[in-house]
């Protein structure tokens, strides 16, 4: 997994000591299997935690995700799957992903990311239905000056990314 922004995060995340893994789904770029538009994704999101749960020296409470755009979806749709997660960063996520079931009870701390001129996942709808999400685990913020694909904004949301784990992680 090589895309600009998801590099930047893990970047950030080590200079805060935390370890990441970083992954493409089934069936896009290099890995195995058929990519299903986010169908059976969180098969795959489930098993880096399993594999990130038993490494050795990483504590295993204290596992994090983070999702860009259809991987935000993912772990949205799937939260259930992804219950050894303790907290949660969704970067642009498609609106149609945060109102799914279940979602409103979901107890963990969730950090939603979005550029104020994101087209796909407009702030404004964004707004909308976190603010129907636990105001003490569900927070978003919109940042002024970006689109759907943060150019430029890698370095300042990678650190946003971090900080959130440094806090919520602890």
């Amino acid at each position: 997994m090589d895309h600009v922004l998801i590099r930047a995060i893990a970047v950030a995340l080590a200079e805060h000591g935390i370890a990441s893994l970083r992954f493409s789904f089934r069936g896009v770029g290099r890995s195995q299997g058929e990519f299903t538009n986010g169908e059976m994704e969180g098969e795959d999101v489930e098993a880096a935690l399993s594999l990130l749960s038993k490494w050795p020296g990483l504590n295993a409470r204290r596992l994090g995700v983070v999702g860009h755009s259809l991987g935000a979806a993912v772990l949205l749709r799937h939260h259930e799957r992804v219950r050894a997660a303790r907290a949660m960063v969704c970067i642009s996520p498609p609106p149609h992903a945060v109102g799914g079931p279940g979602i409103l009870d979901d107890p963990r701390q969730r950090l939603f990311l979005v550029g104020e001129a994101d087209k796909i996942a407009p702030a404004r709808q964004l707004r909308m239905l976190v603010s129907k999400l636990d105001p003490k685990a569900a927070y978003i913020e919109i940042i002024p000056g970006f689109d759907h694909q943060w150019t430029g904004g890698e370095t300042p949301l990678s650190r946003r990314v971090a900080e959130f784990f440094v806090t919520h992680l602890a």
